[in-house]
């Protein structure tokens, strides 16, 4: 990569360990995820063993703290010398400023992915974290961050009827026709994502007068909600270890 420093870079979830290799510039080749269900030291190790040796290891996490363990106990196994950065939600920096009075309340993923796509764009966004929970963020062209809506994500919707309802079945399969359905799986599945999908568009929508807003989607779900907005998407996978990566360069 074309930055001298190589940081080891942790974005730990609710659902899946997303880790990757960044430079100060906030550029991210992505390594392999792991589900937190399968998340343990040797495995952990496995993957690390293959990477070279990290100028510096920052992590940002909305996990549990059994799996915040693990890792930085396989780090400190791996690279004992190597400085470990666990960074917060701010009040100000790459030029957004956080709605939040309380700025560390905000969750750490939805900072990174902010600061790391007004970065990239300079103009006025949507960020939406599509995973556990889908998480919505809009900053206008100033950086202002505006504040934010959080529903259940999919997955909880869809496990939500199947716990609270006597016929309706926990369906995992995601590749029916989108629009509507003439059988019950694909009922719930589709009207689960239109529900996201409308939470989107209305938190834009509602903008008015500041028209133009570019929606930014991340998340393992992203690619499933995306063809259900209305207006054009950008999907960034890596944007949470972008956001990362720009703040271990200020570290």
């Amino acid at each position: 990569m074309a930055s001298q420093s190589r940081n080891l870079l942790i974005d730990l979830g609710n659902t899946r360990l997303k880790w990757g290799i960044g430079d100060d510039c906030g550029k991210v080749q992505a390594g392999e995820a792991l589900l937190n269900s399968e998340l343990n030291e040797d495995n952990l190790a496995a993957l690390w063993r293959k990477i070279q040796t990290p100028h510096r290891i920052g992590i940002a996490c909305v996990g549990g703290t059994t799996e915040l363990a693990c890792v930085q106990a396989v780090a400190n196994k791996l690279w004992p010398a190597i400085s470990v950065t666990r960074v917060q939600s701010q009040a100000e920096n790459f030029g957004v400023t956080n709605a939040y009075s309380q700025p560390e309340q905000l969750g750490v993923d939805r900072w990174l992915g902010m600061i790391a796509a007004y970065h990239q764009y300079r103009c006025a966004l949507c960020i939406a974290g599509c995973g556990t929970a889908v998480t919505v963020d809009l900053i206008n062209a100033d950086g202002q961050h505006l504040g934010g809506l959080i529903c259940p994500g999919i997955h909880l919707m869809k496990e939500s009827l199947a716990q609270k309802t006597e016929n309706l079945s926990m369906i995992r399969r995601q590749d029916f026709p989108a629009g509507l359905a003439d059988f019950t799986g694909a009922a719930i599945h589709n009207g689960v994502v239109s529900a996201i999908a409308g939470m989107i568009g209305k938190a834009v929508n509602v903008q008015s007068p500041y028209n133009g807003y570019k929606i930014v989607l991340t998340g393992g779900d992203a690619a499933l909600i995306a063809p259900c907005l209305a207006s054009a998407t950008v999907i960034d996978v890596n944007l949470v270890l972008s956001g990362l990566a720009l703040m271990l360069s200020k570290s």
